[in-house]
């Protein structure tokens, strides 16, 4: 480190042999700190062990232990000990690297000055903060690189090169701690991920399953369902009946022919996925949907309202890929709305592209929400009820479908998610979507 770089009463800890053997009462420190290491649950409450065992060792009364923000540029102080003296500073405040501990992370060394006070470092002391008469700072150095710092402060007397060293000792022990609970956290998000993913494969499983039995029920079903419309149609065109009972068997047919369409939806609904990019009437898909969810708005008495641009074009996509993203969104908006809610449905066409709105009144999402809803495993349902992969694998879906899925929310205002298809896709995205078929 250039001399320039210090005033006089600074110095950077040089690496000189180490002479003299540790007393008594430093390697019961160490020993402490170590222990502090190995037993521990997180890093904050391990920095602390290792912060006081330095103070004590070094004989400093005041002091903190900071990292190194994401940018490079501050510290985010993790506690802060005043000593006993004055201190109106906030602690959550980070600190901007600059002055004498600068010094420490351009070096990667420890580094003290005995006469701060008179020192040029004290230009750079915000307002409220305790009184240093002397200062050290020792590194917390993690693959060659320092990540963040133990401050300590106002010994009874002046800090030494051996002082300097034992801190440097206390750092190393900090850093070992703080890459332990970087792995360790590490290990629970890849373990967390996995379970998710394991919830998620039993969750498609069941599906499928689903999946296969309705069908097969909607297969079963066929049948007797068209023995039963044509004697309900024969009764019609032969018996004598009033005009109460006309109605009845009017209502009649209209039923067979509503669970006629139903069962037509189970059977498209759970048709595997051919992959195959055709165009798509984008009402009939919506329509079809709306009859599969009928029981689900019916569970909060919710209210769903069509309004559908007349001749819409139709759109070049894979229709069953299109229901998937459309049922997540339905899904997540019957969630969303309280008792008695609302959901509107809306079609329309702007620049070349078909748009289909899902509004609801929902409890809505805050701006930090809305930035984070298409991420993988991000949700906010309870862990029983999903698990934050049904928005993100819509947004994929739609993305190779030269899409896009916008939404606009408000707390307690509700929210609107936007699909745009576009009319026509390119031919380059239809060959690398389908394999080159």
């Amino acid at each position: 480190m250039p001399h320039d770089l210090l005033n006089s009463g600074s110095f950077l800890l040089k690496t000189t042999p180490q002479t003299k053997h540790p007393s008594k009462e430093e390697l019961d420190e160490l020993l402490l700190a170590s222990k502090a290491v190995l037993s521990m649950t997180d890093f904050q409450s391990c920095a602390r062990k290792i912060f006081d065992s330095c103070c004590r060792v070094t004989g400093a009364t005041s002091g903190y232990v900071a990292l190194l923000d994401d940018a490079g540029e501050e510290n985010e102080v993790l506690f802060l000990e005043s000593g006993g003296r004055s201190c109106t500073v906030d602690p959550e405040l980070p600190m901007v690297i600059r002055g004498l501990r600068a010094l420490a992370y351009s070096s990667g060394a420890s580094v003290y000055d005995n006469n701060f006070n008179n020192s040029e470092w004290m230009q750079h002391m915000p307002q409220g903060h305790v009184q240093l008469d002397n200062v050290l700072f020792a590194p917390l150095n993690i693959d060659q690189q320092t990540v963040g710092i133990i401050g300590i402060a106002n010994k009874d007397g002046n800090f030494s090169e051996r002082d300097a060293k034992l801190s440097t000792t206390f750092g190393e022990f900090a850093a070992i701690a703080l890459k332990n609970s970087q792995y360790l956290e590490g290990m629970k998000q890849s373990f967390e991920k996995q379970l998710s993913l394991e919830k998620q494969l039993q969750h498609a499983t069941k599906m499928q399953a689903m999946g296969v039995l309705s069908a097969s029920i909607a297969h079963e079903f066929n049948n007797p369902l068209a023995g039963i419309t044509n004697i309900i149609h024969g009764i019609k065109n032969r018996a004598v009946y009033d005009e109460e009972d006309a109605e009845l068997i009017d209502m009649a047919i209209r039923e067979c022919a509503r669970l006629k369409d139903l069962i037509g939806s189970l059977h498209d609904f759970n048709r595997p996925s051919s992959g195959t990019f055709a165009q798509m009437d984008v009402h009939s898909t919506i329509r079809g949907l709306l009859v599969l969810c009928n029981h689900l708005f019916n569970t909060k008495k919710l209210s769903v309202t069509t309004h559908f641009q007349p001749g819409l074009p139709h759109v070049h996509a894979v229709a069953d890929q299109i229901k998937q993203v459309l049922l997540n969104l339905l899904n997540n908006a019957v969630d969303a709305c309280s008792f008695y809610g609302t959901i509107i449905i809306k079609t329309g066409t702007t620049d070349g592209h078909v748009f289909i709105d899902i509004t609801d009144d929902g409890k809505g999402m805050d701006a930090e929400t809305v930035q984070r809803i298409f991420d993988p495993f991000f949700t906010t349902r309870a862990e029983v009820k999903g698990i934050g992969l049904g928005l993100s694998v819509s947004y994929g879906i739609i993305r190779r479908h030269q899409g896009k899925i916008v939404v606009e929310s408000e707390p307690q205002k509700g929210s609107t998610f936007r699909i745009l298809l576009p009319r026509r896709r390119t031919n380059e995205t239809q060959k690398e979507d389908t394999g080159g078929r």
